[in-house]
């Protein structure tokens, strides 16, 4: 080689190594000043000058120059950038991960860091908007390790595109997402599942019905106990709507001995609750009904509807939210359904002409059933038009005009 050239690589060497060094020393002079700014900015955007700062160097097996603190800027750094005014830098773990490859001390650091960054904070969309090529390096480096081991909190809550990803990355050395949830072990202190325990088969031997907590998913699993370990038996969803309705309770089935009920309720408005019986029936576990219940308006003098609607849906099929018979139409309720009112308020027969039609119809021409006579009491059972339905002291259903009734 030319000695010339070989001179100038060496001072284009020693100028590189001479801003690292600087760069490093910015950032340990940031960091005992507390200039966050600073800190920010002059800490590593890129693998390799991460590297370059706290990792070990392997071709003169020392270590560089901010080694032996790493931890404590690693640290600092994620503190940081979980600050409100600071979330533009968190980008910044994604680039650093981009052509990252597992090492020890800091490197095997940052990666644990990383991962508890984006699980605890919630911070998936980081990884969950990556392009395919990013997300394929990204991915390798935060799962990467000398034996290559799912962490399954970070895992389960990734999207389906990057779930596959992690899956051709690692052929044959992760287990995968639906083997690990199998087994009782993975639930029982995950703070993303409520389990409940009581016998659900009837056979006297308590069983672990795990539900998701609210807000974090539409998971029902349930595990039959053998009296000394806890077999899966089905996974489904626990109605819960994905977060629309939330899951207030899981109890024993009051109409069998063996099966459970989960109660629903969508919050913050009046009574909006859903009641599922599920049944075992030779080794399955059945929907058998629904009861929907739920108010026919928001003021004081609504009525409640408790809707009892047949399913018989086996637990095991697919796509069983596409499969419910909902609740009837409002239309239909005042028939299909059983009422109350939500107050005790008492309705009376008012016309001058001394009693007034029950008709079949909502209008003037429709059949007429019967008379109420003035001053007699009904039983309201929708009035939700002009026309509100009634039930009579002996038990005939039909329309008057509301004019016609008056309340105490």
């Amino acid at each position: 080689m030319n000695k010339y050239v070989l001179i100038l690589l060496l001072l284009v060497s020693c100028r590189n190594s001479s801003q690292e060094d600087k760069n490093a020393i910015n950032i340990k002079n940031a960091y005992n000043s507390k200039n966050e700014i600073e800190f920010l900015n002059q800490f590593p955007n890129k693998f390799e000058t991460f590297n370059e700062y706290f990792g070990w160097n392997n071709s003169t097996d020392k270590p560089n120059i901010l080694y032996k603190d790493a931890n404590k800027y690693i640290d600092y750094w994620f503190s940081l950038i979980l600050k409100k005014e600071y979330r533009q830098y968190e980008k910044n773990i994604t680039s650093i991960c981009y052509n990252g490859k597992w090492d020890a001390d800091a490197i095997d650091y940052f990666q644990d860091k990383s991962i508890e960054y984006f699980v605890k904070n919630n911070r998936m969309e980081l990884l969950n908007s990556l392009s395919e090529k990013e997300a394929k390096s990204v991915l390798f480096f935060l799962f990467d390790s000398p034996h290559p081991n799912i962490n399954n909190e970070l895992f389960l809550k990734l999207n389906a595109k990057n779930k596959i990803i992690v899956k051709d990355l690692f052929t044959n050395k992760l287990k995968g997402d639906e083997d690990v949830k199998d087994t009782f072990t993975f639930y029982e202190k995950n703070e993303d599942y409520i389990i409940k325990t009581f016998d659900i088969n009837g056979d006297k031997i308590l069983d672990k019905i795990v539900s998701s907590f609210p807000y974090k998913g539409n998971e029902l699993v349930l595990f039959l106990g053998d009296g000394k370990n806890y077999i899966l038996s089905v996974k489904t969803i626990n109605f819960s709507e994905d977060g629309g309705n939330i899951v207030y309770d899981i109890v024993n089935n009051p109409n069998t001995e063996k099966g459970l009920l989960v109660k629903t309720k969508f919050p913050d408005r009046g009574i909006s609750e859903n009641n599922y019986f599920i049944v075992y029936e030779n080794k399955n576990w059945i929907l058998r009904n629904i009861i929907y219940k739920t108010l026919s308006d928001q003021s004081k003098n609504a009525i409640e509807y408790n809707c009892d609607v047949l399913q018989n849906i086996n637990l095991k099929e697919t796509n069983i939210e596409d499969k419910l018979v909902s609740m009837p139409d409002e239309s239909e309720r005042a028939e299909k359904c059983t009422t109350k009112n939500n107050i005790s308020q008492k309705y009376f027969i008012r016309d001058t002409d001394g009693y007034t039609n029950l008709r079949k119809g909502k209008n003037s021409s429709s059949e007429i059933l019967g008379k109420i006579k003035t001053g007699e009491e009904i039983k309201v059972l929708d009035k939700s038009s002009d026309w509100w339905l009634i039930q009579t002291v002996d038990g005939k259903k039909g329309y008057v005009y509301k004019t016609k009734i008056k309340s105490e």
